[in-house]
């Protein structure tokens, strides 16, 4: 047998004894797949990817091919770890081919082994994302209230949180509405009278707290104010004034003067008032005061959007009875009427605090009948029903050197007749003081011979403080001439002396004394 011979013959039997060896392995594969432990695979919704893994210690899985049936999810043998790893897309992102993330999905993976042909699969699914979609984040109510609807899409159960201070919002449930599912959500709004453009945030909330959404809600406010009576006239005496107030929104006070102060607020309803205004009693000397009283609110109307509001009322306040002055100056004996307004022509009631030193009459005529020249009484003026008073201090006024106080002074006239001229003359006294005297009589001497005029005795005429009189004397005697002039001032009695060159004298008039013949007949008795 030649060389080439043996060799093909050595190589037929090697493929012989590979063909024999392959077919006997044949023979002995038997698959593991249908024995391995496969369990389905569960996935959140994420905003991520998620991975998720089997592994199968010690099998070989050379053989095996793995496959799904949907985009979003991918499936891979590690096989050097024996290892199934399942993987899918995040929801709603751009690489999820899922036009719907809001429902759940699920798909199939297949296990097949390429030698044998088994078959296995299991299933993954994957939850839907929760949402809550709102129509938009913020609705303005009107300010007389009504319904504001949010629209919603939504694929959870719900509940609506309302603030517990935002009590003008509410909930119409009545009215409420699963892929996405459209909803509505009906808040009823109340009249906004709360003095301001308010606002509140609405939580809108899945059950199982995972999703939250909120809508801000804003009223709009328009103010409303009206003042029954904006002017009030009173009397003097101290009282409260009540104003009506119509008004949605809270007010400052402003009282121009400290006679008028705040009493408090009356709460009738919602948004009307009872203000009340405290007044003290007028007693100034004076017919009447006025004053005002601003009413003051910066409101807010909407975002940003402010206004100030002022309204002012006018109270004046009147005397009914007073008397204007204060005082009351009188020497003693001296008498005057007391001057009093009576506007509504009350009967009156006059009175004195110290007879012993002033008298009143019921006509308001006031006498001082003191004896110390120092005393003090208070006058008060009543109405009848004694609501009103008034009152004025009566003074004594203290003596004074009438010295000082009396001027006296001569004036010569020259009078021209059918070419014949002839001088008079006149005798001058002025009082300077603010008490009076009465003049009683006067004498004219000329070279000491009495030439008065038959009634100079007769005078009896008061000359009140600042007044002044003239007596005329006649023709103008070229010789020597004086006056002399009696007058009482405080129950005693003065004889006053001029001379002609102007000096002035003064003595107090002595009692006649009883006559000495008189005093001896007595003694003779």
């Amino acid at each position: 047998m030649n060389m080439k011979t043996m060799k093909s013959l050595s190589f037929f039997l090697m493929l012989l004894v590979l063909g024999v060896g392959f077919s006997s392995c044949g023979e002995d594969y038997e698959s593991r797949l249908p024995e391995l432990l496969i369990k389905d695979m569960s996935f959140e919704a994420s905003t991520s990817s998620q991975t998720q893994s089997q592994q199968f210690r010690n099998e070989d899985m050379s053989n095996f091919s793995i496959t799904t049936d949907a985009s979003w999810c991918t499936a891979k043998i590690d096989y050097d770890t024996s290892t199934i790893n399942v993987t899918v897309n995040a929801r709603g992102m751009s690489e999820d081919t899922d036009a719907d993330p809001y429902s759940d999905r699920s798909c199939v993976v297949t296990i097949t082994d390429v030698r044998s042909n088994n078959v296995r699969s299991f299933n993954v699914s994957q939850k839907q994302v929760d949402e809550i979609k709102v129509g938009q984040n913020e609705y303005q109510a009107q300010h007389v209230g009504g319904e504001v609807t949010i629209e919603l899409q939504k694929n959870v159960d719900y509940t609506v949180v309302i603030p517990a201070d935002a009590t003008w919002i509410t909930e119409n449930k009545n009215a409420k509405t699963r892929g996405l599912e459209k909803a509505s959500v009906v808040l009823t709004i109340a009249p906004n009278n709360s003095g301001s453009y308010r606002s509140a945030k609405v939580a809108i909330k899945s059950n199982n707290d995972k999703i939250v959404r909120e809508v801000k809600i804003s009223q709009l406010f328009v103010p409303s104010y009206t003042i029954e009576t904006d002017k009030f006239s009173i009397d003097e005496l101290a009282q409260t004034i009540k104003v009506n107030i119509t008004a949605n929104f809270k007010y400052e006070i402003y009282p121009e003067d400290e006679w008028v102060s705040s009493g408090g607020r009356e709460t009738v309803s919602e948004t009307e008032f009872i203000q009340k205004f405290d007044v003290t009693a007028f007693k100034e000397k004076k017919e009447s005061r006025e004053t005002t009283v601003e009413f003051y609110a910066n409101v807010k109307l909407e975002e940003g959007v402010y206004d100030e509001i002022k309204k002012t009322i006018t109270i004046t306040q009147n005397r009914t009875l007073y008397i204007p002055k204060d005082s009351l100056h009188l020497a003693l004996g001296d008498s005057a009427a007391v001057e009093v307004t009576n506007t509504e022509k009350r009967d009156l009631v006059w009175s004195t605090s110290d007879e012993k030193e002033f008298t009143v009459d019921a006509k308001g005529m006031v006498k001082c009948i003191g004896n110390d020249g120092d005393g003090k009484a208070t006058i008060t003026v009543k109405s009848k029903d004694g609501k009103y008073s008034d009152e004025i201090i009566a003074v004594a006024k203290k003596p004074v050197d009438l010295n000082d106080y009396l001027k006296c002074s001569w004036v010569t006239k020259t009078a021209t007749k059918e070419g014949v001229s002839t001088e008079t003359l006149n005798f001058n006294i002025k009082n300077t003081s603010d008490q009076s005297i009465t003049l009683t009589n006067y004498s004219f001497y000329k070279d000491s011979l009495d030439v008065s005029p038959w009634d100079a005795s007769d005078i009896s005429e008061p000359l009140g403080g600042n007044g002044s009189k003239t007596i005329d004397l006649g023709t103008a005697p070229t010789t020597n001439y004086y006056m002399t002039l009696k007058y009482t001032y405080l129950n005693e009695k003065y004889i006053l002396g001029f001379s002609k060159k102007g000096v002035m004298t003064i003595k107090k008039e002595e009692a006649p004394k009883p006559s000495a013949t008189r005093r001896s007949s007595r003694s003779r008795r």
